[in-house]
Parts: structure tokens; C-alpha cells; sequence
């Protein structure tokens, strides 16, 4: 049975599309998020319980009252797995990389994750790919793959290929 990975490549960010991120084993990381819009945005994260570390009301201010920077010092920020980003302002979010797989993370308006804003995580991809070595995917994903003529190795087409994406669709 094929294994879920794209072998030597699974560290390599040139093997993913647009929009999706390699990030290490118990790395910690921000993601920071500057609505320009003119409406609010609720974002979600699958997998995880981000904290929020800042929030600026207008993030284009050099007023730190308006535009703080990050607090450091914070010693139980607040967590969530989904904010909502008023127009004209940020929120700075802190992620603990301690839960191996593929992460979505997106707003929560349907036609705004459709016409992509949304971005995935690639969390600790060689741990993930260990964990399901041990703990195999079970038979009936695999034949549900083959039913629906979905590749089960490879990259986002199938292709054992960093460059190759021929058969990708391209988009709505």
C-alpha cells in the first residue's frame, strides 16, 4: 500500500502550492493578520488553540495606543481557534507547532474561503509521516481514494515531482 507522502520532498516547501507553509516539530510561530477590508473577517484554525499575542485597532497607525507591539511579557495569553478581525485592524496570532498533519486555517465566509483566503500548514511533516508509518491509514481510505481516482502518493496532482503539476485545476 502506498504510502501518504511526497518521499524526499516532504521538507520542501517548492513541493507545495501557493498559500501552504512547512513548519517544524514544536516550532513556535506568528501569523499576523492586517484586514484591509472594509468588513470583518472571522478566521479559524483546524487542529490548534491559537493565542492571541496583539491586536492593533489601526495597524497602519505609529500611535502604539492604536498599534501596539507585541507584549512578550504576556503570561496566559487568550485562546481560541477562531477571531474576528474588525476592519482596519490586526491581530497577531501565536501558534505552538505540537500537532503533526495538514492545518487549515481560513475565513470563516464561505465565498471568501472560495475565492482563497485561506492558507494551509504543513505541520512537522516527517513526524506525521513516522506517526502514519505506525499507524497505518486504515484500507478503506485508500480504496476510497481509488474509487474517486484520487492519487494517494505524490504531490497535489499525484506526481512524484517538486515542478510537475500537470492536471492541477486552476481554480473557480
Amino acid at each position: 500500500m502506498p504510502e501518504m507522502t511526497l518521499l524526499q520532498n516532504t521538507t520542501t516547501q517548492e513541493a507545495y502550492s501557493l498559500l501552504i507553509f512547512i513548519v517544524n516539530h514544536l516550532e513556535v510561530f506568528d501569523i499576523i493578520i492586517m484586514n484591509g477590508d472594509t468588513r470583518k473577517h472571522p478566521f479559524h484554525l483546524h487542529g490548534h488553540m491559537f493565542q492571541i499575542v496583539s491586536r492593533a485597532q489601526d495597524y497602519t497607525s505609529s500611535d502604539p495606543a492604536l498599534n501596539p507591539p507585541i507584549n512578550e511579557s504576556q503570561v496566559n495569553s487568550i485562546r481560541r481557534d477562531t477571531i474576528l478581525i474588525p476592519p482596519g485592524t490586526s491581530v497577531a496570532l501565536r501558534i505552538i507547532a505540537d500537532n503533526p498533519s495538514a492545518w487549515f486555517f481560513h475565513c470563516h465566509i464561505e465565498w471568501h474561503l472560495e475565492v482563497g483566503l485561506v492558507m494551509q500548514i504543513i505541520e512537522a511533516p516527517l513526524v506525521a509521516q513516522q506517526r502514519n508509518a505506525a499507524n497505518a491509514l486504515p484500507k478503506e481510505m485508500y480504496d476510497h481514494c481509488t474509487v474517486l481516482n484520487f492519487p494517494t502518493s505524490g504531490n497535489v496532482t499525484g506526481l512524484a515531482s517538486t515542478t510537475d503539476l500537470d492536471g492541477l485545476p486552476s481554480g473557480p
